[in-house]
């Protein structure tokens, strides 16, 4: 017997009419073994890693206090108990919080990331506060979010390598320009190997040049920027991870989980490697040394045979 509880990815709800996605979800049943163990195993649904957060209620005949935080990044079994007792089998019962990133990771705060734009012109950093980025609730701290000013069929590329876990949105153009352009439900989720997530949203209708599972570099384009009034034409970007929480009971409502925003530090062509400020116009930057940030090394070999670095 288990207490199973449904949990709600902790994302923006939005329609979804155009795209194809993949829900994400994380269930766990539990397996009996022939040595009277309890194998938990996971089962997922979606791209990258996930997390899921185990509060046990009950546990008879365990040799030891399991681990209640697991990092899921492939099916299978995710944790097993063993009886205290052999003759006799383990009991549990659990509920459990899931999210479809990695808890508590080690976040590169001095990274430099690419500005998500072509360099043929400047842009302007508008920062909006959660309510102007349409989050009236949730379970965050240091909010920040950017509003990049672009022009009319500009491309929006990918910041930092990475993989492309949840894709939002994305009707397929409409009749009217307005329909066809505005586009603020668009959005792009990319997780990156330091466990950091990027938010790309206010993209274009029709324009997705990406799918779930696509793994990604500072030089892919993701998909046209959106227009979030007429002919104003922008992008919106942030960048985040998650941490644990103090435990709740799954009955409250209350998440074990805190979403972090980082101020990170892009490289420009007039200011440098700078943080941005509200208002400020930047040149962007695209250099070898970003394009070849994390990249693997069977990649960097290969570039090194066919003459490129």
């Amino acid at each position: 017997m288990k207490i199973r509880i449904i949990t709600l990815f902790i994302a923006l709800s939005i329609l979804n009419t155009g795209v194809q996605a993949t829900e994400p979800n994380l269930t766990l049943h539990e397996r009996l073994c022939p040595d009277n163990s309890l194998e938990v195993i996971a089962e997922r649904e979606g791209y990258g890693s996930f997390t899921v957060d185990i509060v046990f209620t009950r546990l008879d005949n365990c040799s030891a206090e399991p681990i209640q935080s697991k990092l899921v990044s492939h099916d299978g079994t995710i944790l097993t108990l063993r009886p205290l007792d052999p003759t006799q089998p383990v009991h549990a019962e659990y509920y459990y919080d899931w999210i479809q990133a990695r808890v508590d990771p080690p976040a590169d705060r001095s990274f430099v990331y690419r500005l998500p734009c072509g360099t043929a012109h400047p842009v302007t950093a508008v920062s909006l506060s959660h309510y102007e980025a349409g989050i009236l609730r949730g379970n965050f701290s240091d909010f920040r979010t950017w509003q990049l000013t672009l022009e009319k069929n500009d491309t929006v590329f990918a910041m930092r390598r990475g993989e492309v876990v949840r894709i939002d949105g994305f009707r397929e153009s409409g009749t009217s320009a307005g329909t066809a352009m505005y586009a603020p439900d668009n959005q792009i989720y990319i997780q990156h190997a330091d466990g950091t997530i990027a938010h790309y949203s206010l993209l274009r209708n029709g324009s997705l040049l990406v799918r779930e599972g696509d793994k990604v570099g500072p030089d892919t384009p993701l998909a046209m920027a959106g227009a979030g009034a007429p002919n104003e034409y922008a992008v919106r970007i942030a960048v985040y991870y998650y941490e644990s929480v103090d435990r709740k009971s799954p009955r409250s409502g209350s998440s074990n989980f805190r979403k972090v925003y980082l101020d990170p530090l892009f490289a420009t062509a007039d200011r440098g490697e700078t943080r941005l400020t509200d208002g400020c116009e930047y040149r962007p930057k695209v250099t070898r040394k970003l394009l070849r940030a994390e990249r693997p090394r069977d990649e960097r070999r290969k570039c090194c045979l066919f003459g490129r670095k």
